[in-house]
């Protein structure tokens, strides 16, 4: 069994060749001369570190030590210390370093004005640096973490996450191996691998689960009640995993490269998320293409088991730095052409047709896509009204371009007298009360908020009872795209990006019973749900929303048969192909 520590120096080679190779360097604002690929890892890194751990590993005599590496740090007449930035995750270390250290400044763009002690948090351009300041940074954020090292000099700066990460980037979580012997004695292995579970698989891991295969699940975090924002992100325990690991990096790498069976469906996406910036979509990819090489090369020969790419979005979109797309297109045919697998888990076949002929070449792939369970106890419809079910954020309280801008057209909704019941926790409750606030007052019953359900077949039924779901967006931002990328493919991938997606919230919706209000453009999703379970629409038509309501045929949407669109009869795609590529070389 290879030394982890030699598999991630196996990566990081492969990356930097990568990097090199496709001159990647501008779009991570440096060049070829000052690029440090150990940065990159510890970016790398950080997206599977959880919070809650590296918390905890940020400890008062910690810091201490860190810091008696500057003399007189802190002290009158001494060098100042500059703490950035301040969240609240670290109040306690904080208000110990107000009152233990008397020459200290404290930054954060967010925080402003906050006291702690007798010392009130700045904003970072109102502290000038000094050529001897140090500062602490205590942040999670590599970019973050960058911009403060480039701002007081590396020199200069005790970098809590740099070090953390050099600590335990080399070492294995304490259930990784337990993990991966389970998967190599199981039948028929079936290892999901995602920062954090996704929820919309939970009906594909019950239907695995009662199917005969053994369904395992490896992260960087558990959700914890307070980020448990809507129906797709459950705690682990929500889905029925036979077992579940969290790890790092070099876990990922460690059991992705020593199973001898089974299959990884992996939520590459998210090595580095994307955030609609296509600087970062290009390193993305080229860590992917990196993880796939460094498996390749380092699992056993005998082994059958199979990376396969489980694709959340077909090709990551972007509205920052377009000037990168240029970079992502290759990438990503690499990646495709790579890759042991692909799965297109919300893409109908147009779009793998699509990649498939831009590389002139066959693509091993699947469209197994996120089919839900029908209700249990279907509810008779409500009847004092219209009512709408929106299950996935919408009111701004993440930055989401496609999401962004939707307001006016919720309260034109209102202002029809439909009601909105609202599946979201308040983990931004700012948003949703200000959205309330800016009802009149005898609107706001209209608006109704409720806890996000994770139990899928408890949200079917509790779904059944209202009239339309809800899959508009602002996708005019992907004609954007196509106008500023200049890379021909990833331009065609754009436009074909809302024809043929298929997000999880028609399947949940569709199941329960509910027509879709989708956009017009989303063709794939008028195409794949049963005639009379779509309503597509623009955004300026949503003024005439009760009017289009008025004349459905209810009795006739309850007769549209609804048996196709449960898991159970729709699965076995996804077990033929997982199966196939068993017996197949890598």
């Amino acid at each position: 069994m290879p030394d982890p520590a030699l598999i991630l120096e196996r990566f990081k080679n492969h990356l930097n060749e990568i990097v090199a190779k496709e001159h990647l360097y501008p779009y991570m604002d440096t060049n070829a001369e000052d690029f440090d690929i150990d940065m990159l890892i510890d970016i790398l890194v950080a997206n599977y570190i959880d919070v809650h751990f590296f918390i905890d590993n940020v400890t008062w005599d910690g810091i201490l030590a860190y810091l008696n590496e500057f003399p007189q740090v802190g002290r009158d007449g001494g060098r100042r210390l500059v703490v950035a930035p301040c969240s609240p995750l670290f109040e306690p270390i904080l208000e110990k370093l107000a009152a233990h250290f008397p020459n200290v400044a404290f930054i954060d763009i967010n925080r402003a004005g906050f006291r702690l002690g007798d010392k009130t948090i700045q904003l970072p351009d109102q502290v000038v640096p000094a050529p001897d300041d140090v500062c602490l940074i205590v942040t999670r954020n590599t970019e973050a973490a960058a911009s403060y090292e480039k701002k007081f000099g590396k020199d200069n700066c005790v970098n809590l996450l740099h070090l953390f990460i050099q600590r335990y980037r080399q070492e294995l979580a304490p259930k990784s191996q337990v993990l991966l012997d389970q998967i190599n004695t199981a039948e028929k292995p079936i290892l999901f691998a995602s920062p954090r579970p996704l929820g919309t698989m939970a009906s594909s891991v019950h239907q695995m689960n009662r199917d005969g295969y053994t369904t395992f699940w490896l992260g960087s975090e558990e959700i914890k009640h307070e980020k448990q924002s809507g129906f797709n992100t459950p705690k682990v325990e929500d889905i029925p995993f036979r077992d579940f690991a969290i790890g790092g990096l070099i876990d990922l790498l460690h059991i992705f490269s020593n199973m001898c069976q089974g299959k990884v469906l992996y939520h590459f996406e998210t090595i580095y998320p994307p955030a609609w910036d296509f600087s970062r979509v290009a390193i993305c990819y080229a860590a992917t293409l990196a993880m796939i090489r460094t498996i390749k090369e380092t699992r056993p020969p005998e082994s059958t088991g199979r990376l396969v790419l489980h694709m959340y979005d077909a090709i990551k979109p972007g509205v920052k730095n377009y000037q990168a797309g240029e970079a992502c297109g290759p990438l990503y045919k690499q990646v495709m052409t790579e890759a042991d697998a692909v799965i297109f888990s919300s893409y109908t076949e147009d779009f793998g047709d699509f990649v498939q002929n831009a590389l002139a070449r066959p693509l091993k792939r699947a469209h197994c896509h996120r089919y839900q369970v029908l209700p249990s106890r279907r509810r008779p419809r409500l009847t004092d009204g219209y009512h709408v079910a929106l299950i996935s954020v919408l009111l701004e309280e993440y930055w989401e371009p496609s999401r962004l801008g939707l307001l006016p057209y919720l309260r034109n909704v209102i202002d029809q007298g439909i009601y909105i019941h609202y599946y979201v926790h308040e983990i931004s409750p700012t948003k949703i009360v200000e959205f309330r606030e800016s009802l009149p007052e005898h609107q706001r019953h209209l608006f109704q908020v409720h806890k996000p359900i994770h139990d899928l077949v408890e949200l079917a039924n509790e779904l059944s009872q209202y009239h339309v779901g809800w899959s508009l967006y602002n996708m005019q931002i992907f004609s954007d795209m196509v106008s500023h990328v200049t890379d021909q493919f990833t331009r065609d991938a754009m436009d074909l990006f809302t024809p043929t997606t298929l997000p999880s919230v028609i399947w949940t919706c569709a199941a329960a019973g509910l027509p879709i209000v989708c956009n017009r453009s989303m063709r794939g999703v008028v195409d794949m749900l049963p005639q009379g379970l779509t309503i597509p629409l623009h955004l300026s038509e949503l003024v005439s929303l009760r009017r289009i309501l008025e004349e459905t045929d209810w009795d006739a949407v309850d007769r549209i048969p609804l048996d196709d669109l449960d898991i159970s009869r729709q699965i076995h795609l996804l077990y033929d192909f997982l199966d196939g590529l068993t017996e197949e070389a890598p």
